[in-house]
Order: structure tokens, then C-alpha cells, then sequence
């Protein structure tokens, strides 16, 4: 079974702001600063860090009008399984970004949220800073 968790950041931002940043596929490195490259092809996502590291994402589904996509890392971490997703929920005049992940390392004795979440919540606190200053 899957570890399964669910990060969150309130952005003082509107949702249609909020969605334009989070939901651009390409714009990973801009607030995940681990990788420093983005291609997209199709629906492969491919990141590269400075150490050069590759991670491979498919993009699954998409869809603009509720402000979420999933993805899931097909190639490069040692995982079993992965699925993930952004939402972009409207908060009044404001937003609030809502991460989930539900992934198994190869090895399963490793806690998935221990060792993923730190970064992941880095990565909030950037795109709450984009996008607050995109608005």
C-alpha cells in the first residue's frame, strides 16, 4: 500500500493567478530548485538536477476548469509506484494549493512523507511567493 499524504499553502493570490503558475508543467525548476532543467514532450516530463540526476514524470490528466493535474514518476527515483497531483482551490479572493502524493520506495521500510515532504513543502512556500507576486 501506498504511503499517502497531503500538503497545503494558502496563497494570497486568486485562483486563476495561483493556477497560472502552478499549473504551467514546464515551470518545476523555477520553485522546485533541486532541478535546474524542464522538458515536456507529450505527456513526459523530464527534470534534471545540476548533479545531473534525470526524474521522468507522465502527465495523466489535466484539467483546467477545477485547476488540477496529476502526475506520476515513470523513471530515476527508487520508487515501486507513484502518483501525484496538484489542485488550485478558491479561497474567497484567495487560494489555497493542495499537493498530494501516495508513493512506495523500492526499499518500503522507507516513510515516504518523511522523506519527500521537507522538499515538498520548499517547493509551496516558492510557488506561494511566485504566485503572490504574479498578482
Amino acid at each position: 500500500m501506498a504511503n499517502e499524504y497531503e500538503l497545503t499553502i494558502d496563497v494570497d493570490a486568486p485562483a486563476d493567478v495561483t493556477w497560472s503558475v502552478v499549473g504551467d508543467p514546464t515551470a518545476v525548476p523555477r520553485w522546485f530548485v533541486k532541478y535546474v532543467e524542464c522538458t515536456v514532450e507529450g505527456d513526459v516530463r523530464t527534470l534534471r538536477s545540476a548533479e545531473g540526476a534525470v526524474l521522468v514524470e507522465q502527465l495523466l490528466d489535466r484539467d483546467d476548469v477545477e485547476r488540477r493535474y496529476s502526475y506520476a514518476v515513470t523513471a530515476g527515483p527508487p520508487l515501486k509506484s507513484h502518483l501525484a497531483s496538484f489542485q488550485v482551490v478558491a479561497r474567497g479572493a484567495d487560494s489555497t494549493i493542495v499537493w498530494r502524493t501516495a508513493a512506495v520506495f523500492l526499499d518500503e521500510s522507507i516513510d515516504t512523507e518523511q522523506r519527500l515532504a521537507g522538499a515538498q513543502r520548499e517547493g509551496l512556500e516558492r510557488l506561494r511567493a511566485m504566485c503572490e507576486a504574479a498578482a
